[in-house]
């Protein structure tokens, strides 16, 4: 697996103006958009309970994992992705 081929970006909605990205911060809503290769394969997102702090999903087949950091669910995501390419590949 090729880390670097996973990218997590901004939304292209709802982070576009100053407005916008201060509403995000006051809401304690944070999204990020999880690319393979420019192509959107899942989210990111930023909980906040005391259960978990981070979730996120692959959109192709529902998969949901809830970390500590947003770094964790990007590696969780990008493994099981990678997993399932795997297993289509064979």
């Amino acid at each position: 697996m090729n880390i670097k081929d996973y990218k997590c970006k901004r939304p292209k909605q709802g982070y576009n103006t100053e407005k916008e990205r201060r509403f995000s911060a006051w809401s304690d809503v944070s999204d990020w958009e999880l690319y393979y290769k420019n192509q959107l394969i899942g989210t990111i997102y930023y909980v906040g309970t005391m259960r978990t702090q981070w979730g996120g999903t692959l959109d192709e087949n529902h998969f949901k994992i809830s970390e500590r950091t947003k770094n964790e669910v990007f590696y969780q995501l990008a493994n099981e992705h990678h997993r399932r390419l795997e297993k289509k590949d064979a």
